[in-house]
């Protein structure tokens, strides 16, 4: 029997290659476990104790109003353990007088209760007219219609309710942490 030098070389190839990715894996997990990240941590206050917390990593994009009246919009990055920047100005996290963190699901939200209320009307209706047409009782295109309208307004609610904005007087407190 003769070994093909082909095949051999295929497999110390292929553990080269194995090799080679479970170093890179390992030098990732390395790298993203030893990092520092850092959050921006919101906490809800009542009656001085914490009853919510909230964390925002850094470069979340912020709108924020300071005590002297100046607006800022734009991602945040932090300076050291009481500063932030927005926009290439430090803002002291004492100084912010309310802050709005990234709302992205405002558009979806608005757009699945718009869409969900007649989505849920046609199926219904289309659902009764196909009942009273027929005798039969299979799971048809009008009874998903009317399941996925209802999702959708129930969605588009939920998506909604969430309010970002968090008034910092007393019922909320900004720290930064490093983790």
């Amino acid at each position: 029997m003769s070994i093909d030098p082909h095949s051999v070389l295929h497999k110390k190839n292929k553990e080269r290659i194995v090799k080679s990715l479970f170093f890179v894996c390992s030098l990732l997990y390395s790298y993203c476990s030893f990092s520092q990240a850092y959050f921006l941590k919101v906490d809800r206050l009542k009656k001085g104790e914490i009853v919510k917390t909230k964390t925002y990593y850094e470069g979340h994009w912020v709108k924020l109003k300071t005590i002297n009246g100046s607006k800022l919009k734009g991602n945040y990055f932090i300076y050291d353990e009481n500063t932030i920047i927005v926009n290439d100005q430090k803002v002291a996290l004492n100084d912010i007088l309310r802050i709005r963190f990234d709302n992205r699901h405002l558009f979806s939200g608005t757009l699945l209760t718009i869409l969900g209320p007649p989505t849920f009307l046609i199926g219904l209706t289309a659902t009764a007219l196909e009942d009273s047409f027929s005798r039969e009782d299979n799971n048809s295109n009008a009874e998903i219609a009317t399941a996925l309208g209802l999702g959708a307004l129930i969605g588009g609610i939920v998506i909604l309710s969430n309010k970002n904005k968090r008034p910092l007087k007393k019922k909320w407190k900004v720290s930064i942490l490093v983790q």
